[in-house]
């Protein structure tokens, strides 16, 4: 019998399961890369699909902003008066000035004379006006204010209708009176408005 048959067989063997094992791992990190890469393949596709929709909407943005800039330049001179009528914050020593113009025009003195800060002052958020101030960013915030003048009650009207159609939107909502139809004490209740700046913010979003 020939000796080296059981160990050609060994080997032989030991060949085929070294090659089967060889070819067992090849199948796992073959099946292992293209799980990985069918992931990663997966994962493009979601961050390629999420930068188009944001490439859309931030055309769609700069396109709306490009548009209103333009509407806004045609005005020309009036854009001064778009700006006045609706302020990006409350700018009440603006408003006084503003209110005090009115009150000269119409012939109305402020219960404190000569200091219009005092004579017209915000009301507190919750008072028996029933206004309340808006923190939202979509409408424009109101802020309630409160006028104390002295004046006839012609002179009176007169200031309430150039109030009510001044450039910057200015709402009466209550008025009390003493005194005669010649020398009325009168507290103007009123509320006006600002619109608060608009602004893009560019955030980061993780893909998963």
């Amino acid at each position: 019998m020939d000796a080296t048959k059981p160990k050609q067989q060994m080997k032989n063997s030991n060949y085929i399961a070294l090659l089967a094992a060889v070819t067992i791992l090849v199948i796992l990190v073959g099946g292992l890369l293209a799980k990985n890469f069918f992931a990663s393949f997966l994962l493009n596709q979601k961050i390629l699909t999420k930068k188009n929709a944001a490439q859309v909407i931030l055309s769609s943005d700069v396109g709306a902003a490009n548009s209103i800039t333009q509407q806004y330049k045609a005005l020309g001179s009036q854009t001064q008066i778009v700006a006045d009528s609706l302020p990006n914050d409350a700018d009440i020593p603006g408003l006084a000035n503003a209110i005090e113009s009115m009150a000269t025009t119409a012939g109305v003195q402020f219960t404190n004379v000569g200091d219009t800060v005092t004579a017209l002052t915000t009301v507190p958020v919750g008072s028996a006006t029933g206004s309340t101030a808006s923190t939202t960013t979509a409408a424009a915030t109101p802020v309630p204010i409160s006028i104390g003048v002295t004046t006839s009650y012609n002179n009176l009207n007169h200031f309430l209708s150039l109030l009510e159609s001044s450039s910057r939107p200015i709402v009466v909502s209550s008025i009390q009176l003493t005194g005669t139809n010649s020398k009325l004490l009168a507290t103007i209740v009123a509320t006006t408005y600002f619109q608060t700046p608009v602004s893009f913010n560019i955030t980061k979003v993780a893909v998963q």
